[in-house]
Order: structure tokens, then C-alpha cells, then sequence
């Protein structure tokens, strides 16, 4: 393997079998997260991200409505963990961040899922 740029430096280097890695589609930072509001939030941002991922791969007509669809649920969800940011703020303690967990979690795993697919 060789590099056109000379300021690139290529180190060979064993990353063992595709088997060996986590098949898990949450982002490693996201075990580090403490509490289901902070879970939420982590997970919306990581959402966000993915979106952006797909516009950068192109956008095909046939994932307009999902990308549509899947911005308005994160915009949602943004309002709630506001909500639930200024409950924890005015010490109010939320039963509804589990449920916004629990949302921002499946919103992710589909838009991941969702970016797997057009990637391969």
C-alpha cells in the first residue's frame, strides 16, 4: 500500500478478525453515559449524527421520507429533553426520561440500521 501524500505515514497493523469486534450498533461512549436523561441525550446527538452521514452518502428519493420522517422525531425528542433538562434543573426528578430513553434508543438503532443498509 503505498501513499501519494508524503506526510502520510502507513503502519501495517493486525485488527485481528471482523468476528472479534462488539456486533453492538451503540457507540462505545454511550455505556459511559450515567442516567436515563443522559443516555437520551447522548443517543439524540449520536441520531443526528447518522443523519448527517446519510446526506453525505447522497440522498436517494427512496430514503426522503425516512430522513423527513426521522428529523421530526428527533425534533421531538430535542423539545422533550429541554423539558426534562429544566425539570431536572428546577429539581424535580422525571419519571419521563426512562420513556425518553427509552424513544431516543430506537430512534438511533433504526437510523443506524438505516445508514448500514445504504452503506452496503
Amino acid at each position: 500500500m503505498s501513499s501519494t501524500n508524503p506526510a502520510d505515514a502507513i503502519i501495517p497493523t493486525d485488527l485481528g478478525t471482523a468476528g472479534a469486534f462488539d456486533q453492538s450498533l451503540l457507540p462505545l461512549e454511550y455505556a459511559g453515559q450515567e442516567g436515563d436523561l443522559n443516555k437520551g441525550s447522548f443517543l439524540i446527538r449520536a441520531t443526528l449524527e447518522e443523519l448527517a452521514k446519510i446526506r453525505e452518502l447522497g440522498i436517494d428519493l427512496n430514503n426522503l421520507d425516512f430522513i423527513f420522517d426521522t428529523r421530526l422525531n428527533y425534533d421531538t425528542l430535542k423539545a422533550e429533553e429541554e423539558k426534562l433538562q429544566d425539570d431536572r434543573r428546577l429539581g424535580s426528578l422525571n419519571p419521563a426520561a426512562r420513556l425518553f430513553h427509552a424513544e431516543a434508543r430506537t430512534l438511533f438503532l433504526q437510523t443506524k440500521r438505516r445508514s448500514i443498509e445504504m452503506l452496503g
